[in-house]
């Protein structure tokens, strides 16, 4: 009986041994995750860049000119951008390892052809937070968009948008905050 007794008693000596070790490991534990956090961790955010326009794309008379069954319209796979780089130079996006190889995507929204033009380029392409594209239709027509863009930290946002010169799209005017900004031919 003497025997069982003290085997009992190394048994609760053992588990109160186990248990305060367990606790110690989870306290020590627990201020390392904590206090291995910067201020700077803290406030990472996810990024959001929306940078791309999107456009509404007429003819004189309105008909849709990236909609297949009008009479004139703007071929798909015809379309290409060209982006000003900041040495001068306009380079044509073309990178077939992205999904959208030539920057930009058409899309059916309530009835309209849309496209948008997502700006995927890198720094040495914003000139004073602007970004310059040429958006060659076909052979023959072209438009020139400018867009500026405001860089913070953690979001790229456009904020303003020039069609061949005029302004037609800012954030801040509510007469020329349009979602769509329109190309008219």
């Amino acid at each position: 009986m003497k025997l069982l007794l003290c085997l009992n008693r190394y048994c609760l000596e053992f588990l109160k041994m186990f248990s305060m070790k367990r606790y110690v490991f989870v306290l020590v534990s627990s201020l390392l995750l904590l206090s291995s956090c910067t201020h700077d961790e803290k406030e990472t955010k996810g990024f959001t860049y929306l940078a791309a326009s999107v456009f509404k794309v007429r003819d004189k008379d309105k008909q849709d000119l990236l909609n297949p069954k009008t009479k004139g319209f703007y071929e798909h796979n015809q379309i290409r951008v060209l982006h000003l780089r900041n040495d001068g130079q306009y380079i044509m996006f073309d990178h077939p390892e992205l999904d959208l190889r030539f920057d930009y995507d058409i899309f059916q929204n309530e009835g309209d052809y849309l496209f948008r033009l997502h700006g995927q380029v890198g720094d040495s392409f914003y000139i004073n937070n602007k970004v310059t594209s040429v958006i060659k239709w076909n052979n023959a027509v072209s438009d020139t968009i400018v867009r500026l863009v405001n860089k913070q930290k953690y979001s790229w946002t456009t904020v303003k948008v020039w069609v061949n010169g005029e302004l037609r799209y800012d954030m801040d005017d509510s007469t020329k905050n349009n979602a769509k900004v329109s190309i008219d031919r």
